[in-house]
């Protein structure tokens, strides 16, 4: 079998995932299979393409400085980068049988979303997710504040790439139960398989010391550490004699607002400096394994763990494991009937003082034995050619079940029983099947509209209709200038009405269309040829997508990008995610009721509104993430020329219009404000930071002021825009 593994740690990093990487990407050649792992460096001295050990490792190097890493936060660039990475290969070498990817960063979410979209490349090659543990997870039980952007929509795409992937594979009962509560759904193709033994462990002869405990780990909330260190503290305290040590580097304490290594040291000195609490660095592999073959026992007090390597380790160096329940670790050690170690539950008070006692007061020789028996349950339960034979046997599952298969629903958290809205209701086409309508709203657009005609003309979509309507132009020239391309154009078709606004032209439009699908452009923009055939592509596959958008590219008086997202709630509520380009099913937007005209009397935001509507009575939005839509920014279009407190006005009224929506989402929606210090109307782009580069926000504004005043060119102040930006955007990833 020939398997692609995608990661965001390559060893020799530390951490879990590169742990897993090696350890099973290595067994699976060992018994014949083709391995080409994807990861991350940060060596560019690295050579790009590398086989160590028989795996093929493809390294790719982070530029932060260049797209997509200037329009993303860097955990999504990565997703972007290894999409492109991944089907540039299997352009070149040919199609692997599977694609194996973590669910952690959403780092198979670029992949997916162009698979689903029918890249070629990706055709009949199952995407199948391992669930180690989500930042979205990691996060909430560190105690960090979940609805921080860009991390809360980073969760998100998780949770949508759990959703999406064709099959699942959960080294622990615990973290797929855990996973299909929070989404309220059992996952597609879900199989619980453990992780791997690591084969370079050296088997080292037990000498447990009375009294030595040991942990080794981050010094983490999620780790347990401070629950730990609380009831050492109750049993040193009456009198228990036992040393603990802790080695491990250190992490965030985000509610103490410090570091937890400071923490322990300063609330604990008095313990070490008795000797009875010991701060170790993190170690080497060999070293670290002598010092734990030295302990009497080894504790995991996790209050959040899938399927750690350090309790795979400690068994394996045959050590006395203490274990709390919240975790993999209590599969481990009770996967046979015979004593292999001690769970204990923090829910329980006390549990853990008992069994850390009991362990303490064990004779050397019933230590050995239980260090002896952890050693064989972890050797059945993890070795390395059981595990890949029942994960091959998984993939073939997966491939067999998804051969053939016909998908015709595109995933989304919006979404009962995950999200809080119902699927569409089936809806009859209107209009000539497949014919596509090009709807060009126009008002005094004669400047621009050859421009925009020439770019629709040179699509690559063959049934297609082109109208016009001319909402009340004032301008001669532009009345003249159209009155010459209705002759120009080839089966251009031109109406006119006295002025109605912008949602009342778009209305009129998608009534009088003939197409089964209406394409919506405004007369100064342009689009990509390939735009509408993929857009209609997407729209016959799906029976729930209402609207297809895409990347916008600016042009016109600056040049700069705006990368947009499939609609989910409740960030769809907060700020407009799609472009105004948009393809939709003619049937549902009638169905819907189409756009407001009370958004164009208002002032606006036509575009979002019809939006929410579209995605409140069910229809989904879809992006294709390539620049397809060329959206013009020139001074004085209506947008440019809202003021702020249109905007909040025009905010308000979308609430008033969707105020069951809002109610429903009224928590989501309030942590969202409360923990994004700026605006919602500011949050232009959800994979980045609205809370700690607040500066880089005040030297932007002022910035616009000093150019406004010095009469520089919009090309200089958008260079000087970026600038800044980039300045806002690195100090937030320092602090």
């Amino acid at each position: 079998m020939n398997i692609f593994i995608l990661t965001s740690e390559l060893y020799p990093l530390a951490g879990g995932i590169a742990n897993y990487v090696k350890n099973f990407s290595e067994a699976l050649v060992r018994a014949g299979h083709q391995v080409v792992v994807f990861g991350f460096t940060e060596d560019a001295n690295h050579h790009r393409e590398t086989t160590i050990n028989g795996v093929r490792i493809v390294r790719l190097e982070k530029n932060l400085l260049s797209f997509p890493y200037t329009h993303m936060s860097e955990g999504i660039g990565q997703s972007y980068q290894m999409a492109e990475a991944v089907i540039e290969y299997i352009q070149k070498q040919g199609k692997p049988d599977v694609i194996e990817s973590q669910e952690c960063l959403a780092l198979s979410y670029f992949l997916l979303q162009r698979k689903l979209q029918g890249e070629p490349a990706l055709e009949n090659v199952p995407i199948v997710l391992v669930l180690h543990t989500a930042q979205y997870q990691a996060r909430r039980v560190n105690g960090f504040p979940e609805y921080r952007l860009p991390v809360w929509w980073v969760g998100c795409l998780e949770k949508w790439c759990i959703l999406a992937a064709d099959g699942i594979v959960a080294p622990s009962r615990f973290i797929l139960e855990k996973t299909q509560t929070e989404l309220k759904t059992a996952l597609n193709q879900a199989a619980v398989i453990p992780y791997p033994l690591t084969l370079d462990l050296q088997q080292l002869i037990p000498i447990p010391t009375p009294g030595d405990v040991v942990y080794f780990g981050r010094y983490e909330v999620r780790k347990g550490v401070v629950e730990l260190l609380k009831e050492c503290q109750k049993l040193w305290d009456a009198g228990v004699d036992f040393r603990l040590t802790l080695i491990g580097n250190s992490t965030p304490y985000i509610l103490k607002n410090c570091d937890m290594k400071d923490y322990i040291t300063r609330e604990y000195r008095r313990y070490i400096d008795d000797g009875r609490l010991v701060l170790e660095p993190a170690m080497g592999k060999p070293d670290l394994y002598q010092r734990v073959a030295q302990a009497w026992c080894v504790v995991i007090p996790s209050l959040w763990e899938n399927f750690p390597n350090v309790c795979m380790e400690a068994m394996l160096l045959q050590k006395v494991v203490l274990a709390s329940s919240n975790g993999g670790m209590k599969e481990m050690i009770h996967y046979t009937d015979k004593p292999a170690g001690f769970v204990f539950d923090w829910q329980q008070a006390g549990d853990f003082a008992a069994k850390l006692q009991h362990i303490l007061n064990l004779s050397e020789t019933e230590n050995l034995s239980i260090g002896q028996q952890a050693r064989e349950t972890i050797l059945q339960m993890c070795g390395p050619e059981r595990i890949v034979s029942l994960r091959v046997a998984h993939f073939e599952r997966v491939i067999e079940s998804s051969r053939g298969q016909v998908r015709r629903v595109y995933p989304s958290l919006n979404y009962k029983p995950t999200g809080k809205i119902d699927y569409p209701p089936p809806v009859e086409p209107l209009g000539v099947p497949g014919r596509l309508s090009v709807c060009i709203p126009y008002y005094n657009m004669g400047r621009y509209i050859r421009e925009t005609l020439d770019s629709v003309y040179q699509v690559n979509y063959s049934d297609l209709e082109v109208l016009i309507w001319d909402d009340g132009s004032t301008e001669l020239e532009s009345i003249h200038v159209l009155t010459q391309v209705e002759k120009e154009y080839p089966g251009l078709t031109v109406y006119r009405s006295a002025n109605q606004g912008l949602a009342g032209a778009r209305n009129s439009l998608a009534q009088v269309a003939t197409g089964e699908f209406i394409a919506f452009l405004d007369a100064d923009d342009r689009v990509h040829p390939d735009y509408y055939s993929k857009a209609v592509q997407i729209l016959q596959r799906y029976d729930n997508v209402g609207i297809v958008s895409a990347w916008v590219q600016h042009f016109g008086d600056y040049h700069g990008c705006w990368v947009t997202w499939q609609t989910e709630l409740p960030y769809l509520l907060c700020h407009n995610m799609i472009g105004s380009a948009v393809v939709v099913r003619r049937a549902a937007y009638l169905q819907v009721g189409g756009q407001k005209m009370e958004m164009s009397r208002l002032g606006g935001f036509e575009d979002w509104e019809s939006c929410i509507n579209f995605n409140r009575n069910g229809w989904l939005g879809v992006v294709i993430p390539e620049f397809y839509f060329l959206y013009r920014i020139r001074e004085g279009s209506m947008y440019r020329s809202l003021s702020l407190s249109n905007h909040a006005l025009l905010g308000q009224w979308i609430s008033v219009f969707h105020d069951s929506l809002y109610q429903q989402y009224g928590t989501e929606i309030f942590n969202l404000c409360n923990q994004n210090e700026i605006s919602p109307i500011h949050w232009t782009n959800p994979t980045k930071s609205y809370y700690l580069p607040t500066v880089g926000l005040m030297a932007r504004k002022f910035l616009s002021k000093v150019a406004n005043r010095l009469g520089l060119s919009p090309k200089l102040r958008y260079n000087l825009k970026r600038l800044i930006y980039l300045l806002s955007y690195y100090r937030a990833k320092l602090l």
